[in-house]
């Protein structure tokens, strides 16, 4: 009995993070980039909301001061972008490619659900005072890019 000798089989079974199984992630590759490219457009819209109506996010999220509000709301999204731009092009390159796709799709989960943690008090406070379409759109926007993270999580663990 040799038992220096691993098959492919039992490498796949050890590394499973690796990659998913090539005919079938060639059956979801498109379904797989089609939602990431969705979860890219609803966060550039996300972004394009803030940038064009900061006063609306400002008034919403920080009562007080403007200036104050300005100076945080500037540093969040710079924080922000500065982590989402970098694991986006991870994520699209993993995708492309099938190299540890797994494992960056469990990351994204991790990040963006992070983000909308950090956020849920003033999201749920903002909600309750006033529910207005802003409030609405912002919480949406969020559920729905971890709705199809999710998807792409569950179509790849197959």
């Amino acid at each position: 009995m040799n038992t220096d000798v691993v098959s492919e089989e039992e490498m796949r079974a050890l590394l499973p993070a690796y990659e998913v199984e090539g005919q079938y992630f060639d059956r979801i590759r498109n379904k797989l980039l089609i939602r990431t490219l969705a979860v890219a457009a609803l966060f550039i819209v996300r972004l394009a909301l803030i940038v064009i109506y900061p006063e609306f996010h400002i008034g919403t999220y920080w009562n007080g001061d403007l200036i104050e509000g300005t100076r945080q709301l500037e540093a969040v999204l710079l924080f922000r972008v500065s982590v989402l731009v970098p694991l986006a092009i991870v994520y699209f390159v993993c995708l492309w490619k099938n190299f540890y796709f797994r494992s960056v799709t469990v990351l994204s989960l991790i990040v963006i659900c992070s983000i909308l943690w950090s956020d849920v008090e003033s999201h749920f406070l903002a909600f309750s005072q006033t529910p207005t379409m802003g409030v609405i759109a912002a919480i949406t926007i969020r559920l729905v890019a971890i709705y199809l993270l999710v998807l792409n999580y569950l179509d790849v663990r197959r």
